[in-house]
């Protein structure tokens, strides 16, 4: 597969940045050519863009992006693009009391998150208040309302039990959006 077609499959993907610096301070820094592209948001999050390969997932790395002579700025707009695709063929929603779920391959429920209309839009009802989301694994999504105490403390519970396990862990933050924007919750 080329750069090209590469590209042209990347789906936009979060992940934490919540301990990149002690990582950073450990480990041989790659040129930056041998990285994937990355997008901060400041938040203790970060969007990076991964290709499906069916028996992996597989980074876009800065090299990619040269060699198909593709801006980072369309790689995201292709990466989110994909990623809305991929929820409005398959996303489900699951309620448990105060808590939501949603689910949808196994490998993009975190993702989610980066999906503006979604929270803005299809998902508005289901908290008037505002969201509190969770996120603990890239497999994981779990929200409810800004309000409901309960539902904040199902979140939390779930992340602790879901970050004792270690798998393809996201962040350990709960995350509330205001104003468009995701903002870290202090614990």
């Amino acid at each position: 597969m080329n750069e090209i077609e590469l590209i042209a499959r990347a789906i936009a993907t979060v992940k934490s940045t919540e301990d990149r610096a002690a990582e950073a301070d450990e480990a041989i820094v790659p040129s930056h050519d041998n990285v994937p592209v990355l997008g901060n948001f400041g938040n203790g999050l970060a969007v990076v863009y991964l290709v499906d390969e069916g028996d992996k997932l597989t980074y876009i790395q800065n090299r990619e992006l040269v060699a198909a002579g593709v801006t980072p700025a369309d790689l995201h707009q292709r990466g989110m693009m994909n990623l809305a695709n991929k929820a409005s063929n398959g996303l489900r929603l699951m309620e448990n009391g105060d808590v939501h779920a949603l689910l949808l391959d196994g490998h993009f429920e975190a993702s989610l998150i980066l999906l503006d209309d979604l929270w803005d839009d299809a998902l508005a009802s289901y908290a008037p208040n505002g969201f509190i989301v969770a996120l603990p694994a890239r497999d994981v999504i779990a929200f409810c309302d800004a309000k409901s105490e309960a539902g904040i403390a199902q979140l939390h519970d779930m992340v602790n039990r879901i970050t004792a396990k270690g798998d393809h862990l996201v962040s350990q933050s709960l995350y509330q959006r205001q104003a468009g924007a995701w903002h870290r919750l202090s614990a």
